[in-house]
């Protein structure tokens, strides 16, 4: 059996085993087109599907929604009810699936019931504003105008204005057993709350979504964050420490060239050095040697003898 063979076959399981879910054979006018979801999917099937989601077998989803009239002409001035004492339940109570009738009258040219009207039989469950109990229904979405604040009653210029927010859709299979979050913002005179309170007067549906995967993957991403920051620091460390045990140098220290001494023996000879005596040469009177002064001997009349000093007058004193 080939590979193609086998998805092929798995494709058909998944197929045959996909739940039934609600149909509408309402259409609707090509003037309220901005109501349909991503998927294509007008107002009509969407609150077949809202009202659905809770799976009571008593409350026939597809049974309520049947075309105001059989003509848009015909259907002018018509709404749908809210539930009866026998249908109440908390997928039908609240703001999300009345918009959705609401939305589902007025593209048939029909008009919108009041929400106090609406929730009148809705005593013994608890109403959701801006809220829907569980988890949106696979294979659909709900556009951002549906968690508008209604309770003043439905308005379609609030809705379309508030079209651009993101969509609410299912939680994936694979991460249903995490708790989910996504954020619905709703623009124009509406406002959305958070799936666990049921407040009015909130602009924002926020729902919260985290996974085991995500939760993993920021760990690891975070672990090795931090082990490239340790060996970034240890490089650093070991670079400085190697650094500070650089010997020291001339250059370092801005230390001072000092010249070379002459040696002893060159200075030595730069002061000694003369012009050499010439030989004696008999011949030569200027190579004769200095002669010294004969010193003479004086005696005087103490009877000793006085040391002539060189230079001294030898003449005979005059009278």
């Amino acid at each position: 059996m080939s590979s193609w063979t086998i998805l092929a076959l798995a494709l058909g399981f998944l197929l045959a085993v996909e739940p039934a879910q609600s149909q509408s054979t309402i259409n609707c006018l090509s003037d309220y087109k901005w109501m349909d979801n991503s998927l294509g999917q007008n107002p009509c099937l969407m609150a077949n599907l809202a009202w659905g989601a809770c799976g009571d077998p008593t409350v026939p989803a597809d049974d309520y929604l049947d075309p105001l009239a059989s003509t848009p002409a015909a259907a002018a001035g018509f709404y749908y009810p809210g539930p009866t004492k026998d249908e109440v339940g908390t997928c039908i109570c609240n703001t999300i699936t009345y918009s959705f009738f609401s939305a589902c009258s007025i593209c048939q040219n029909g008009t919108s019931n009041t929400w106090v009207d609406y929730v009148k039989n809705c005593k013994n469950v608890s109403i959701g504003i801006s809220t829907y109990p569980l988890p949106v229904p696979d294979n659909t979405a709900f556009p951002a105008w549906a968690y508008l604040n209604v309770t003043g009653g439905f308005n379609a210029a609030a809705a379309q204005a508030a079209i651009a927010g993101p969509e609410s859709t299912p939680i994936p299979t694979s991460t249903s057993a995490s708790s989910s979050t996504s954020t619905i913002t709703a623009t124009g005179t509406g406002s959305s709350s958070s799936p666990s309170t049921s407040a009015a007067g909130n602009q924002s549906l926020t729902s919260h979504k985290s996974s085991n995967t995500g939760a993993i993957a920021g760990g690891v991403i975070g672990g090795l964050a931090f082990v490239a920051a340790l060996a970034g620091l240890a490089v650093y460390l070991l670079r400085r420490r190697a650094q500070s045990h650089t010997a020291p140098s001339d250059s370092y220290y801005g230390a001072v060239p000092q010249k070379s001494l002459p040696s002893m023996s060159e200075n030595s000879y730069a002061q000694q050095q003369q012009p050499l005596a010439r030989p004696y040469d008999p011949s030569d009177p200027s190579t004769f040697p200095e002669s010294l002064p004969t010193p003479t001997i004086q005696t005087t009349s103490s009877g000793f003898a006085a040391h002539e000093q060189p230079g001294a007058y030898r003449g005979v004193a005059e009278v």
